[in-house]
């Protein structure tokens, strides 16, 4: 809730800043939405990482509360998306990859903080036009822990589009920050594939498909993705929450070491990027064994065995010859 203008610090060499102020049609909406506007200021003050917006200063002016925050000059991260788009494919998801990363971490520090989010979305991350770094911006439904939710009743949190399951369904058990983890899964599938993984006409369709449906692999609408990027995505994507990622943090080392061990190895890093997780299910992940023996001979094996082939044909054709040689003398 409130305005956000672009403003002059005129305080502070008349640097360039971001004034967000509850204007009189937003203070009709009554009280919880003052509380709400505050608990944001406070929440920003409690954190300090250069991938989270600070908070300058807060007061209040003739009966109109407001803050000051850092001003970001970019765009979102859906424009700059659409910028990646024009690389070539691998550049593109190596800098989706670094992006995620840094929002990843700076949710963790939040997480540490006691503070979740719970509306992360690319209109919520801005990328600075000077180095592509990614601030996120607009905790004005984050919840801090050590508090009382204000968000309490029959409308969840967030946005339809990028919420977790147990935000859905308030009757599911909720484990606060992997939330957060949840909505950097939407994220990233959407930034690799180019389509949103749960679509809908309107909130309650896209709340049936979070509930209810599993999204294609990534891979399937883009092979060119790595598989162990892929699996990240599908892990925070899990319905159960214990089944995701163990934090943002996690998150964010998983999807560098999935693009830093090689584009060519996919099968081996994709074990060793979850091998640390296996214990924190409820039942061990099995191997497929039977599609491992089953499955289509690897590639390399058909080469050799065509290449066999082939040889062979050769060396027949020229017996042949030979022997029809010897005959006709």
């Amino acid at each position: 809730m409130g305005r956000v203008y672009l403003a002059r610090d005129t305080a502070v060499g008349g640097r360039t800043v971001a004034l967000k102020v509850i204007l009189a049609a937003d203070r009709d909406e009554g009280q919880q939405a003052h509380l709400r506007f505050f608990r944001e200021i406070n929440n920003l003050g409690r954190l300090d990482h250069a991938n989270i917006v600070t908070v300058f200063t807060a007061g209040n002016h003739e009966g109109y509360p407001y803050f000051v925050m850092r001003y970001v000059p970019g765009r979102d991260l859906s424009r700059y998306l659409e910028e990646c788009s024009m690389l070539g494919e691998r550049e593109r998801i190596e800098k989706i990859v670094k992006v995620i990363a840094k929002v990843a971490r700076a949710l963790h520090h939040a997480h540490m903080k006691s503070i979740v989010h719970r509306d992360l979305k690319p209109a919520n991350i801005v990328i600075n036009e000077d180095a592509d770094e990614p601030v996120i911006l607009d905790f004005g439904i984050a919840k801090y822990l050590a508090e009382t939710s204000l968000t309490k009743g029959p409308e969840s949190p967030g946005t339809p589009a990028y919420r977790a399951p147990e935000q859905v369904d308030v009757r599911l058990k909720v484990r606060d920050e992997l939330v957060d983890v949840w909505a950097l899964g939407v994220i990233l599938y959407r930034a690799l594939t180019g389509t949103h993984p749960f679509k809908g006409t309107d909130a309650l369709s896209i709340s049936m498909q979070i509930l209810h449906h599993t999204p294609p692999h990534p891979r399937a609408l883009n092979p060119q993705i790595p598989e162990a990027l892929e699996k990240i995505v599908m892990r925070c994507l899990e319905k159960e929450p214990t089944q995701r990622p163990e934090s943002a943090s996690a998150v964010a080392e998983r999807v560098e070491q999935a693009i830093a061990s090689g584009w060519g190895a996919n099968d081996v890093v994709a074990k060793e990027v979850f091998a640390a997780d296996e214990t924190r299910f409820t039942e061990p992940v099995q191997p497929d064994t039977d599609s491992q023996s089953q499955g289509p001979p690897r590639v390399s094996s058909l080469f050799n065995r065509r290449t066999a082939l082939g040889l062979s044909a050769v060396v027949l054709a020229f017996l042949v010859g030979l022997v029809l040689r010897l005959l006709l003398r």
